[in-house]
């Protein structure tokens, strides 16, 4: 039987569109908008952490984790992706439509937020530029999080469950102190992160 959807989670998603689009469209009104992007990524951590705990932790169940996510993920995102590149090619020049092919591997290999990272730029110099497949780096980020998920919940469904209080806080205190740094240190990493958004999704 489906399982009926939370509308606490209904009524969140919701209002991370809201504040998301509210930054984009006019950010004068909702500076902090952004913010919603990392209300997903809680989101996100909670219902992936449901999902694994519900079942029995094996390769066989995380392999069958993965290739669910991707389904539902895959066919949309390849398809906006091949389509920019589509309709791109008719109304930029050939130069900035050879970027947008490099920028196009790098969203199909699901790292487009190390991208910025190793260029040292922030995502608030990068939507002042023509930047096609920008929005594509929160999806690299919530991908690699699926990869390292099972890993992280081991110690909390696996057989060394007992250990789960000694470890969880200072897990997500390294998290936290590690994007704490990047904020501080490279503040360019802060942003699209792994750490630091794991940090939220294990919050």
């Amino acid at each position: 039987m489906k399982k009926q959807k939370n509308p606490d989670i209904q009524l969140l998603r919701a209002a991370a569109i809201i504040a998301v689009l509210g930054f984009h469209l006019r950010p004068e009104y909702v500076p902090q908008g952004y913010l919603g992007v990392d209300i997903f990524f809680a989101i996100s951590g909670y219902l992936m952490t449901v999902i694994l705990h519900e079942k029995q932790l094996s390769i066989k169940t995380c392999l069958r984790f993965y290739e669910r996510r991707l389904k539902r993920l895959l066919p949309a995102y390849i398809l906006i992706v091949f389509l920019t590149l589509a309709i791109t090619s008719f109304y930029i020049i050939s130069t900035d439509y050879d970027f947008l092919k490099i920028d196009t591997l790098w969203s199909m290999t699901f790292v487009t937020n190390f991208q910025s990272m190793f260029k040292k730029e922030t995502y608030f110099l990068l939507i002042s530029e023509y930047k096609f497949l920008l929005h594509t780096w929160s999806l690299s980020v919530e991908i690699q999080y699926y990869l390292l998920a099972p890993l992280i919940l081991i110690p909390i469904i696996g057989p060394f469950k007992a250990l789960y209080l000694i470890q969880r806080y200072p897990l997500d205190l390294y998290f936290q102190g590690f994007g704490n740094f990047l904020l501080v240190q490279l503040h360019f990493m802060f942003y699209k992160g792994i750490p630091q958004k794991c940090q939220k999704m294990l919050s």
